[in-house]
């Protein structure tokens, strides 16, 4: 197969630690031809997409065996001409990743591509938990500084205030009574013009942190408990928290048999869970993380070789319904 993956630069991703790099080696030791993109290198006319893409190669001489991707020279792909592109850009979700789902909205019905890109687009990650209204917190989504404080107040606690469109924690804060507190409010939503969800604190009797479940197909794939760091409440891996084994509960396993209607209609192949308290905290289906970190957890168990059957199987479903569809 020819597979695109529209990544973040190499030299920003951790070769040991990177889901998308996992998946990369497994689909290179298969004889499968790799490519690397970023958002701002696609492009389009009116006859097709591209990409101003660079090869991947394993290099045979890396130590430590992780460190073994290498990027060849640039050259031009037409997207039509491949057989699966692979988004894993990481957010912020802005116009340009909005534009890059347009892009690839045209490709799609001949080219596979996970995750759909109109589901991506649909499904922003912090509103996705909405799909199932009662596994959400207490919430409310305005850009009006006031109507947050008063959300605070009627809550009686201190309740959690996160951007729409970033990642791993980036500006999430912990709301708590403070004199100045409404015009911090103003300048982190910007005066009242960003668009900010904010939410009860979930607590979960025995544990600090929450769950990060990973779904292939709508399926159970693996999950871990992700722990805080030292004087922060945001357990995210990225700004230093830690992992531990974890098992999956009766209520996790009602809700993921709830959402997996919604994320195949969606072709949301791969998503990741955050959960805590039995609820429903964030929706990852841009980039979603976490099989490299329990397969350290799990020794054995290899979430990447699943994921990447998973895609041959449905390039060559693809290929059997499309069978003339190659330029």
């Amino acid at each position: 197969m020819r597979i695109l993956f529209i990544i973040d630069p190499l030299e920003n991703l951790s070769q040991k630690w990177d889901n998308s790099l996992a998946l990369a080696r497994w689909m290179l030791r298969r004889g499968h031809e790799c490519w690397t993109a970023d958002v701002p290198d696609i492009w389009s006319t009116e006859k097709s997409v591209h990409a101003d893409a660079r090869p991947l190669a394993l290099s045979s001489n890396a130590r430590p065996a992780y460190l073994d991707l290498l990027q060849g020279p640039q050259a031009v792909l037409n997207l039509m001409a491949l057989d699966l592109v692979i988004v894993r850009k990481e957010p912020p979700f802005d116009l340009n990743y909005y534009y890059l789902t347009l892009f690839l909205d045209r490709i799609k019905h001949t080219v596979a591509v996970s995750n759909d890109p109109a589901g991506i687009r649909k499904t922003n990650e912090k509103l996705g938990v909405f799909c199932v209204p009662k596994r959400a917190p207490r919430s409310l989504v305005t850009c009006s500084p006031g109507r947050i404080l008063q959300f605070q107040r009627e809550t009686g606690k201190p309740v959690v205030l996160k951007p729409l469109n970033e990642k791993g924690g980036k500006g999430v804060r912990l709301l708590k009574p403070h004199p100045k507190l409404a015009v911090r409010l103003s300048r982190w939503t910007g005066g009242g013009t960003k668009m900010m969800i904010v939410q009860e604190r979930i607590r979960e009797r025995g544990h600090r942190g929450d769950k990060r479940i990973l779904l292939l197909e709508g399926r159970l794939l693996t999950a871990y408990r992700k722990h805080p760091p030292r004087g922060d409440f945001r357990s995210n891996l990225s700004i230093g928290g830690t992992s531990s084994e974890t098992s999956i509960t009766g209520s996790e396993r009602s809700l993921i048999r709830e959402l997996r209607p919604y994320l195949l209609r969606e072709g949301l192949h791969l998503a990741g869970l955050d959960v805590m308290g039995g609820k429903l905290l964030d929706l990852n289906v841009t980039c979603p993380a976490g099989m490299t970190e329990a397969e350290t957890l799990c020794p054995g168990f290899i979430a990447a070789e699943a994921w990447g059957f998973f895609l041959e199987r449905r390039v060559k479903r693809r290929r059997r319904t499309l069978p003339n569809s190659r330029p």
